[in-house]
Parts: C-alpha cells; sequence; structure tokens
C-alpha cells in the first residue's frame, strides 16, 4: 500500500550548475523549473569569460596533448580554426568540442579534416558557418552570433538537467516500488 499523507513527502533536488535547478515532489505532483541563473553575470554578452573562444589564439591554447601534430588533416591549428577546444577525458584524450554549438567529437583518424567533420556533424552550427573572421563581424553581427551560442548554452544546460531528473525519477519509482512491495 503507498503512503498518502503529507509527512512522508520528500521532494527531490537535481542542482545541475549554474544554469538550472530542478525541484520535484513526486507526491504532490508540484514541479519547478527555475531558471533563475541566467543573468547579467552568465548571459552578458561581453562577458570576457564568455567570449574569450571566439578567437582562435585562445582555442589554440587547450590543444595541449592533443594526440595528432603532424602530417594530418587534425592538427590542432585545424581544430580550431573549426571552432573546436580540446576537452580530454581520461578514457579519450581526443575528445573536441565546439565551443560555439558545444558538439562534441572523439575518435578522429589522422585523414579527418576539422571543419567538415563539424559541418556534417552540426551543421546548424552558427560558428562554422560564419563566412567572416570573428574580427570582421559588426557590433550587430557579433551580438546575433553571441544570442545564438546563449540558445545553445541554455539547450545544453536544459538537456543535462532533464537528463539528471530522469534519472533522479527513476531512482524514485524504485524507492516507492520497494516500500510499496515491502508493506504488502
Amino acid at each position: 500500500m503507498l503512503r498518502n499523507d503529507v509527512s512522508y513527502v520528500k521532494p527531490i533536488t537535481v542542482d545541475v550548475g549554474t544554469f538550472l535547478k530542478f525541484e520535484k515532489d513526486f507526491w504532490l505532483g508540484g514541479f519547478n523549473c527555475l531558471v533563475h541563473d541566467l543573468t547579467v553575470n552568465k548571459m552578458d554578452p561581453l562577458n570576457e569569460e564568455d567570449t574569450r573562444m571566439y578567437f582562435y589564439e585562445n582555442r589554440i591554447k587547450s590543444f595541449d596533448g592533443w594526440p595528432f601534430d603532424e602530417d594530418c588533416k587534425c592538427t590542432p591549428e585545424n581544430m580550431a580554426k573549426a571552432g573546436f577546444i580540446h576537452t580530454p577525458t581520461e578514457n579519450s584524450p581526443d575528445v573536441a568540442m565546439c565551443f560555439f554549438c558545444f558538439k562534441e567529437l572523439e575518435g578522429w583518424e589522422p585523414e579527418d579534416d576539422p571543419e567538415k567533420e563539424h559541418k556534417s556533424h552540426s551543421p546548424s552550427c552558427h560558428f562554422i558557418a560564419l563566412t567572416k573572421t570573428v574580427e570582421e563581424l559588426t557590433v550587430e553581427e557579433f551580438f546575433k552570433l553571441q544570442k545564438e551560442r546563449h540558445k545553445n548554452i541554455i539547450i545544453k544546460s536544459c538537456n543535462q538537467a532533464i537528463g539528471k531528473f530522469e534519472e533522479a525519477a527513476k531512482s524514485r519509482r524504485a524507492e516507492i516500488l520497494k516500500t510499496a512491495l515491502e508493506e504488502e
């Protein structure tokens, strides 16, 4: 038998960092998605931390330890030109992520062309579609581009939050079923 009393209500909180916080009260059915840290400090279009990866010089610095240096297409220089930053993991030293669309690619081969791979795996990325360098953009063009990047940040954060929330919900369901079976 499932408990219906309010004293048994245990809200689940799933905190996914600076952008989102989900709270779910399974018994009462209340659901709140709080997107409250998307404020000036995080979504300021001119925040230095937020804009530095637009520049090649900053992206190339991330490629320390990149496994492909010479005699191949996916050199650090070509990777950085295509908008990638190096985001290695313990098990995958060749993970690269577009700083703009957040598409992660791994399993690079020496003959892989970073620009072609980026376009094929993320055709809607506004950065890889640029026909100018960042330095040539007008202020209006830069702000429009930054608006698209902020959309990508929100989408990625929401998808992460949804994934964590679904994991928490699955765990809570298992607890409820276990409790129900123990009470029978």
